[in-house]
Order: C-alpha cells, then structure tokens, then sequence
C-alpha cells in the first residue's frame, strides 16, 4: 500500500468550528473575438455611483453571441460587476428573423433591451449592457439608464440612422 505524507496545517489558522476549506482561484486564458467581429464601447452613464456601460458589434448569425459573451466575461473587471451581460441582439439570416436576449439577474432588463432593438428596427447587431452596482439601489431608473447605455452603443457604433430615430419626439401645437 502507498502512503502520502500527512499534509501539515499551519499552527493557529484552523481551529474547530471554522471553515477549513482553501479556496483556489484559477483564470482562464482571455477568450478571443470571433473574426471580423469589433466591439464598440460608448462613454459610461454614471447615476448615483452605479455605472453602466454599454457596448454594440454587428452580427451576421445568431452561433456569433455566446463567443463574444465568453470574451467580455474573460475580462476580469467586466465579470466581477454586478450585471456584467445584460443582452439582447437580433439578426437576419436567410429571411428568418432570430432574437433574443439575457437579464443577467437584472430582471426584465434583457427583454427592454430587446423591445428598443425592435423599436428601433435595429437587426444583425448585439447590445451588451454591464452594470456596476454602487450600493443605492435606483429602482426604476436602473431601466432606463440601461436603455441609455444600449442606446448610446448603437449610435457610437452607427447602428442607427439618427435621422429616421430622433431622441425627442417634436410637439406640433400647444403644450
């Protein structure tokens, strides 16, 4: 029979009663963009110390999402925020429309993401929302904020056409 050597623990640091597991930390090696793809990163929206960033590439089939998903949770201060994914994309393959879209645990935050998309008629295109939570809760302005940051990728990217999408609508008449 083979024998390991006992392992010793260090004087003082397990006692009884506290949790004596060791965590270990391992990194993965940063994921890669697909090819062709370029992500684009519009000005952070600050509100009450949470910071939400959001960011937009162009798509050409739906099997795109999960490898530039994997690339922004490799980077290491997008997956320690508190959302770091909220997303929502639509593309156009063959005349078949395919969408979808993820809270992140930010409840219905994908699917208003989702609704602008289809709002703005925006398709082959992946709007990625990241939010730092700051320790005030926002209640719901988080949604709209959220909607600002996948907004200003679109435009920063020039997925939109500003002319057919103002930001305010005209008032004909009175107020």
């Amino acid at each position: 029979m083979l024998r390991t050597p006992a392992l010793r623990r260090p004087q003082g640091l397990f006692k009884p009663g506290r949790n004596t597991s060791i965590s270990v930390m391992t990194y993965a090696k940063k994921a890669e963009l697909p090819e062709g793809i370029e992500l684009v990163v519009a000005e952070p929206i600050e509100d009450r110390k949470s910071v939400f960033v959001g960011r937009a590439c162009r798509i050409t089939h739906p099997s795109q999402v999960p490898p530039v998903i994997a690339y922004l949770m490799s980077d290491r201060r997008i997956s320690k925020a508190a959302h770091p994914v909220i997303h929502a994309w639509r593309c156009q393959v063959e005349n078949v429309l395919h969408h979808g879209n993820s809270d992140d645990g930010e409840t219905a935050a994908g699917g208003r993401i989702a609704d602008l998309l289809k709002i703005l008629d925006v398709n082959n295109v992946l709007v990625i929302v990241t939010r730092y939570f700051g320790g005030i809760l926002l209640g719901p302005t988080r949604f709209k904020r959220i909607n600002q940051a996948a907004r200003a990728a679109l435009e920063e990217g020039g997925f939109l056409n500003t002319e057919d999408h103002p930001k305010t609508k005209k008032r004909k008449g009175k107020k």
